[in-house]
């Protein structure tokens, strides 16, 4: 596995534990991060998420990631 494959891996692992267990904003109790993707300069990285709910719960869930 290349490096910015690992990277990502251990990145969506970290990612998960913070969101699901660590974060205590009920905004984003529906998120689940389904893939991280990192450069191959492993500068930037995208961070893939579904949230269920409503329009106005995805884009109070997505405020709350982004804050």
């Amino acid at each position: 596995m290349r490096r910015p494959e690992r990277l990502a891996e251990a990145l969506r692992e970290e990612i998960i534990e913070i969101v699901g267990y660590e974060l205590v904003d009920p905004r984003v109790q529906s998120v689940t991060v389904t893939d991280v993707q990192v450069s191959d300069n492993l500068r930037d990285a995208k961070v893939f998420v579904m949230i269920a709910g409503d329009e106005r719960e995805i884009k109070d869930a997505m405020s709350a990631l982004q804050h």
